[in-house]
């Protein structure tokens, strides 16, 4: 690589997820320590900016302490008195929503940083705001890629000139995937591309299923436009970060991959990179652009194995002793060579850290697992990963037992992927209740809003997103029929509040659904309900807060429960039953039944105290009393008198 003055020299890094596993005393701090080495790179390198292709953050309301650490990061390599050696020429307001951070003459900004948002730390609410806009109004970052309007999108690029040198960096942040396959589909995509395209580099940022999970869950590559040159592909973990040529678009797709393992699985276990991408004025062996990867040496070290016990032992089924001396025997050998894979990143002889690894067991239904918990207690000072936080160190799929011909039973499986489980159930009841809703509307609340704020809820862990759904919700009805609409000198009845009431909420409906759509949701749930009809939730306490669990505790009760469920499923779908399946169909009923219990549980405690109370409260519409207000009429107090009137029934039938 042989950059010139013209040149443009980008490091390019992905899904860092800072914060992910933060509480963890041991691997808390891996997410930083990672973004530090990458900003390092960056500063030694001398490039010209940073781009980042979403997940910056692991939540998109990170804690205090991992918004303090990212700070102080960004302070610390960004921020400086180096002269910036390139400019934007595109209308910067329309890039950021504001101007680049660069040229605010009131901060000093040495290394420009550019990000799309991810499906992590994607903007929320009503208001679209997310943990990226904080660092952008911080001058720490360049935001860009922001996605107001999912049926209507406009993609402006960034327009960077370096002497010859011109680069277009055109971004999406993240989308359901779903809703931006349709709107490919519907030619809903605008590229606001100059006239003069072919005289720039034409670089594409995005974090999307690059890897299909379903017809449409995911966005093929041949979708995107032909004029592109080099496609910037965050969201998948596994490291590919030399170019990968298309070529039917005849464009290249970069994908560094995370640097920060959160999930066991082989794409994760892949040696971690990042790139810098030189971007040339002139074509060097065919092409304006070279990419140059950097080696990660702060990763924590991962070792994924398989082992089939019948096939590749003779341990004896009912031998529990002699397979327990196997398995630690493979854990030790894994972890020497978890070691080994770090002295080879890092020949310095830094001590290695704690490595995370998995040992996929394959067994049939003759042999006894061991007990996990002693069995990791061995390992406890020598593993970073363990049961205790959802990552076990050992796990156990059962294959499929010998049996006659005319033999209907299949034994079960089980699973290793706690987190693709709970995905599925996450989709088959928010489903459930997206099919309640549509079947049974609200008469007061917008059902997208209603369901993006449980979406929140279960899936972005953000405890206030029912109780501020209902709360604004309530605020701009009150405001909405106070102020706009009802009549100024006249007393409506009954059915006049309720058909402005319908309307606005027809209203507030449009407009949640270019944030949530209920068919992404109805659609995966159908998926899933064609797979098992055990794994059913109870809906009909949408609207009256008597769903089974209580919180999140988990009691005698719920066990029972749990064992009843999966005694139900083995009775139905195994031995004669005409029900019976193959062992991966059966593998994904008990992977949702048992993902969607928990899923169930925190739904339910969404309608318990005390967003109950917020719900019900507003059902006997108590928040339009403003006659103490001085800003209220006397007409006014008399409407909201009216409005009082109306029965729970009215809102929630």
């Amino acid at each position: 690589m042989d950059p010139s003055k013209d040149s443009l020299s980008i490091m390019i890094a992905t899904d860092i997820h800072l914060g992910y596993q933060e509480q963890d005393p041991t691997r808390g701090t891996d997410s930083f320590n990672t973004f530090r080495e990458i900003l390092r790179h960056a500063k030694n390198h001398k490039v010209d900016m940073v781009l980042l292709g979403g997940d910056l953050f692991h939540e998109n309301k990170p804690s205090l302490y991992t918004l303090n650490e990212a700070i102080k990061l960004l302070h610390e390599f960004t921020v400086g008195d180096k002269k910036i050696n390139f400019k934007i020429s595109s209308d910067q307001y329309k890039n950021f929503g504001r101007r680049v951070n660069y040229s605010n003459p009131n901060s000093n900004t040495a290394l420009p940083v550019f990000s799309i948002h991810g499906n992590h730390d994607d903007p929320t609410g009503a208001k679209r705001v997310g943990p990226l806009d904080l660092l952008s109004s911080s001058d720490l970052i360049n935001y860009f890629g922001k996605i107001n309007k999912v049926d209507d999108i406009e993609v402006y690029p960034i327009t960077i000139e370096k002497g010859s040198t011109k680069l277009n960096i055109f971004g999406i942040g993240n989308v359901r995937d779903e809703r931006l396959h349709r709107a490919f589909n519907n030619n809903q995509v605008t590229w606001c591309k100059p006239d003069n395209i072919d005289d720039y580099v034409n670089l594409m940022v995005i974090h999307q299923n690059r890897v299909p999970h379903s017809p449409k869950n995911y966005i093929p590559e041949n979708m995107l436009p032909e004029f592109l040159d080099i496609v910037f592909w965050g969201h998948e973990h596994d490291c590919r970060i030399l170019p990968e040529t298309n070529s039917q678009r005849n464009f290249d797709v970069i994908q560094p991959g995370s640097p920060v393992a959160t999930s066991l699985c082989d794409g994760e276990a892949i040696t971690k990179y990042v790139g810098i991408l030189e971007i040339y004025d002139k074509p060097r062996k065919g092409k304006k652009y070279e990419i140059k990867p950097i080696l990660l040496s702060t990763v924590r070290p991962m070792v994924i194995d398989s082992i089939d016990i019948k096939r590749e032992t003779d341990i004896s089924p009912g031998d529990d002793k002699a397979l327990e001396t196997y398995l630690r025997s493979k854990v030790n050998e894994m972890i020497v060579r978890a070691q080994e894979l770090w002295n080879e990143n890092n020949p310095d002889g830094e001590n290695p850290p704690l490595p995370l690894i998995r040992l996929n067991v394959e067994m049939s239904r003759e042999y006894n697992r061991i007990r996990t918990s002693l069995f990791e207690q061995e390992f406890k000072n020598r593993i970073a990963n363990s049961d205790s936080n959802g990552q076990k160190i050992v796990t156990y799929h059962y294959k499929e037992a010998e049996r006659s011909q005319n033999q209907r039973f299949v034994a079960p499986l089980d699973f290793g992927d706690e987190e693709i489980s709970q995905k599925n159930a996450t989709y088959f009841v928010i489903g459930q209740l997206a099919k309640t809703l549509k079947e049974k509307p609200s008469h007061f609340f917008p059902e997208n809003g209603i369901l993006n704020s449980i979406d929140l809820y279960v899936n972005k862990n953000d405890e206030n997103a029912v109780r501020d759904f209902f709360e604004s919700t309530r605020e701009h009805m009150k405001n909405h029929l106070i102020n706009h609409g009802i009549p100024e000198h006249s007393l409506p009845g009954e059915s006049e509040i309720k058909n402005v009431i319908t309307m606005e909420k027809d209203r507030l409906n449009q407009e949640w659904s270019t944030q949530f759509d209920p068919e992404h949701y109805l659609e995966r749930s159908r998926t899933e309900q064609s797979i098992t009809s055990v794994a059913a939730v109870s809906t009909t306490s949408h609207g009256r807060g008597r769903g089974r669990g209580r919180g999140r505790g988990r009691g005698r009760g719920s066990q029972t429960q749990d064992r009843e469920e999966q005694m139900e499923i083995d009775n139905e779908f195994t031995g004669d039953n005409p029900r019976a399946v193959t062992p991966e169909t059966y593998n994904q009923i008990k992977s949702v039944s048992k993902a969607s219990a928990g899923v169930k549980r925190r739904i339910n405690s969404i309608f318990d105290s005390p967003s109950k109370r917020i719900m019900t409260d507003t059902t006997k519409l108590s928040i339009l009393e403003q006659r103490s207000s001085p800003s209220v009429t006397s007409q006014q107090s008399q409407r909201t008198q009216t409005f009082h009137e109306l029965d729970d029934d009215d809102l929630f039938d």
